[in-house]
């Protein structure tokens, strides 16, 4: 950063967001490290700087002999994190979607007098000639400035979801829970197997649904859906 904006900024962060595998664009790194100093993020930033709050405080969480960092805290609000500190972007789609304005509006006098007041404002680049596109689960091109955006609306509206540790466990629970399923389809009419497979799928999304509206817990499904699906189709 130029030591003059530095000097005169309230806090600084970084806009890193992080691609999966299949190349979404899920999780921000809350804090990253570099040179042996933390740096927050964009959207941890605006937050400790509208509130004037002190740096994040970790939340811990103890899964039997296992201690993990859970959620970080930081102006009265908990933000959960995974291992890495990294949190899942709340998005929402249509239009509950973060207000854009284009800074033609604003240079040219387009925009309404006090429309931006007592708002939080981001300014990014949404030029596709300057590489800071990315696609999410539910947008082909998003500009990166408003994974931020969307990532503070979510801790100011609680909307966060939570992956706990015991996630992976919780998944190897349901494949194994949907076995018999595999074991017993093969003895049941194909129309009845059909069903009873629908039924299971049904419950797995509802429930996933009911944990995360309710609890905001975010618990894998598409394992769970394949062992569920799979033999009923070898089978059928």
């Amino acid at each position: 950063m130029v030591p003059d904006l530095r000097q005169a900024a309230a806090g600084s962060g970084h806009v890193q967001a992080l691609r999966d595998a299949d190349g979404v664009t899920r999780r921000v790194p809350l804090l990253v490290e570099q040179a042996q100093r933390w740096h927050p993020s964009l959207s941890l930033s605006v937050l400790r700087a509208l509130s004037d709050a002190p740096a994040p405080m970790p939340v811990w969480a103890s899964y039997g002999d296992r201690t993990r960092i859970e959620a970080l805290e930081v102006a009265g609000l908990r933000v959960p994190v995974d291992e890495a500190l990294q949190a899942l972007v709340p998005y929402r789609r249509g239009s509950a979607t973060v207000p854009v304005v284009s800074a033609a509006e604003v240079s040219q006098g387009r925009l309404a007098p006090g429309s931006l007041q007592g708002r939080i404002v981001l300014v990014g680049s949404s030029a596709s000639g300057l590489a800071d596109l990315v696609t999410t689960p539910l947008h082909a091109s998003l500009p990166g400035v408003q994974v931020h955006a969307e990532l503070i609306a979510g801790f100011l509206d609680g909307r966060v979801a939570r992956e706990p540790a015991y996630a992976r466990m919780a998944e190897v629970v349901l494949v194994l829970l949907a076995l018999p399923l595999a074991w017993w389809g093969g003895r049941w009419r194909p129309l009845t197997l059909v069903a009873a497979a629908g039924c299971c799928a049904l419950l797995l999304v509802v429930g996933q649904g009911a944990l995360l509206a309710h609890h905001g817990l975010l618990l894998p499904l598409a394992a769970p859906l394949l062992a569920v699906f799979l033999p009923t189709a070898l089978q059928v």
